[in-house]
């Protein structure tokens, strides 16, 4: 059972990180993808989606290998 929690709160974590990414990009996307698009064209907003999917891989990454070593710290108490 100790298990599933560190699992749960890898998901919530991972979970937090994407729904906040997701949050600031309805925001901030829109002008991104203008602004790539108005210097390079089709190529600019390839571009731009292609660092949306850097961030959220960057966040789903940062909270799998965050979590593992907070629960061994939570673990040592």
């Amino acid at each position: 059972m100790p298990e599933l929690k560190r699992f749960i709160r890898l998901c919530v974590a991972t979970a937090i990180g994407l729904v906040v990414l997701m949050l600031i990009s309805s925001v901030v996307m829109e002008f991104w993808v203008d602004f790539y698009a108005r210097d390079y064209g089709g190529l600019g907003v390839v571009m731009a989606i292609f660092f949306w999917i850097g961030l959220s891989s960057t966040v789903i990454v940062a909270s799998a290998s965050l979590c593992p070593a907070l629960a061994v710290r939570r673990h040592r108490r």
